[in-house]
């Protein structure tokens, strides 16, 4: 930059030639070209021609990552693009048009089958009649087979009179007997009075609910029930003293039956 053209730009627009130098400096920088150029126009020489700007370069594209084909499904073909199928995948197409690298998309795996067992009707019935016969092992084999003996209570009787004992509550004598003694005024004259240790031999049925007839804990104790002929006519037979009680005759047990019976009488002491 020349003194001469700076002191001339600064004269002829009367500016200072600090503020024109530095005003010419920013002109220059801006359009690109000579201080000398701005300063010589500003004095009035030549009109200021901007260079033109640097053409833009286009940008490099940054080389993405490299996608290989597998081996398997890698297809090239010079300038011809393969056909797909109407039900394949969308394919990717990689490379310039001399050599095309076609990727196939995987298939979608199939889904699976499910199959179902034919059950054999012969097993259908076998299991079937299984679990019959565990139901019939349980409800009726395992409890025949308790090893736990059914004792009676102790009671002193005979097998005879355990067989009349029976009988005793099958035809509902208990109903109208009683076969308890109880320690009161009304039953002085029945026998000893029953004790609670005494209980666990009586049958619970034959204690009795109610006292219709006598007593019968010590039949065999007292006359007339001590005397098996006299008890074998009053059961079986019509006589003068049943007649005058209500009574029921029992002539329709067998002589088995009545004997036992009777037996059972005369054993309850």
């Amino acid at each position: 930059m020349s003194s001469e053209t700076l002191a001339g730009a600064s004269e002829g627009m009367g500016v200072p030639a600090e503020l024109v130098q530095r005003s010419a400096q920013a002109r220059a920088n801006a359009d690109g070209i000579g201080v000398d150029e701005v300063l010589t126009a500003w004095s009035g020489g030549a009109t200021i021609t901007p260079a033109a700007p640097p053409a833009a370069r286009e940008p490099i594209p940054e080389p993405g990552p490299a996608i290989e084909a597998p081996p398997a499904v890698a297809e090239t073909a010079p300038q011809t693009a393969p056909t797909a199928s109407p039900a394949a995948e969308p394919a990717i197409v990689i490379g310039a048009p001399s050599a095309v690298v076609v990727l196939e998309a995987p298939a979608p795996p199939a889904s699976p089958v499910l199959k179902g067992r034919r059950e054999s009707p012969v097993a259908v019935l076998a299991a079937a009649v299984g679990l019959f016969l565990v139901a019939l092992l349980f409800a009726f084999v395992l409890p025949a087979l308790d090893a736990t003996p059914q004792l009676p209570p102790p009671s002193g009787l005979s097998a005879l009179g355990l067989q009349g004992r029976e009988i005793y509550v099958a035809e509902g004598c208990w109903y109208c007997h009683t076969q308890q003694v109880r320690p009161i005024v009304t039953d002085a004259n029945l026998g000893p009075v029953t004790q609670p240790e005494l209980l666990a031999s009586f049958a619970p049925d034959t204690l009795g609910i109610q006292r219709i007839g006598p007593d019968l804990a010590h039949a065999g104790s007292r006359e007339p029930t001590n005397d098996a002929q006299w008890l074998t006519a009053f059961l079986t037979e019509q006589s003068s003293v049943r007649e005058a009680s209500l009574q029921p005759g029992y002539g329709y047990l067998s002589e088995a039956d009545v004997a036992a019976l009777v037996q059972y009488l005369l054993e309850s002491r």
